[in-house]
C-alpha cells in the first residue's frame, strides 16, 4: 500500500489539471476561469495530500528503525526537514502547482491552434 501511493499521488499531480481541462466545455466561454479556479482547488488537494503522505510514510519508517540506529535517523530526520508538511505542501502548490495549471493551459491552447488554426477571411474585391 505504502509503494503504491508513493506512485500515485504524484501521478495524479501531473495527470489531474491535464484531465480536468480535458474534461471541461472546450466551447465554456469561461473555460479559463473555469479552469484555474478548479485546478487550484484540485491541484491544493493533491499537493497537501501527498505533503501529509510523505511525512506520514518518514515518521513509520523512522518508528521502525532501531532506537540505536543513530546514523539512519539522522538521515531521515534531515530529509524530514524542519518546516511542518502543511507549510511544506502550501508552498509547493505556490511555486510549482499554479505555474504548472498555467502551463498545461497554454499548451493546451497551443495544441488548438495548431490543430484548428484560426480562419483568416479574405477580403472582399468591391466589384
Amino acid at each position: 500500500m505504502y509503494l503504491v501511493l508513493d506512485y500515485v499521488l504524484p501521478a495524479l499531480l501531473l495527470g489531474g489539471p491535464v484531465l480536468l481541462l480535458f474534461l471541461l466545455k472546450q466551447k465554456d466561454k469561461h473555460l479559463f476561469l473555469n479552469f484555474i479556479l478548479l485546478g487550484s482547488v484540485l491541484m491544493l488537494a493533491l499537493t497537501m495530500s501527498y505533503a501529509g503522505w510523505k511525512h506520514f510514510s518518514l515518521t513509520q519508517a523512522l518508528e521502525a528503525l532501531e532506537p540505536t540506529d543513530y546514523a539512519a535517523r539522522a538521515a531521515l530526520l534531515k530529509k524530514m526537514g524542519s518546516v511542518h508538511w502543511a507549510s511544506k505542501g502550501f508552498f509547493s502548490f505556490v511555486a510549482l502547482g499554479i505555474p504548472y495549471l498555467f502551463t498545461v493551459y497554454i499548451t493546451r491552447f497551443a495544441l488548438h491552434c495548431l490543430v484548428h488554426p484560426p480562419s483568416v477571411k479574405e477580403p472582399q474585391s468591391e466589384s
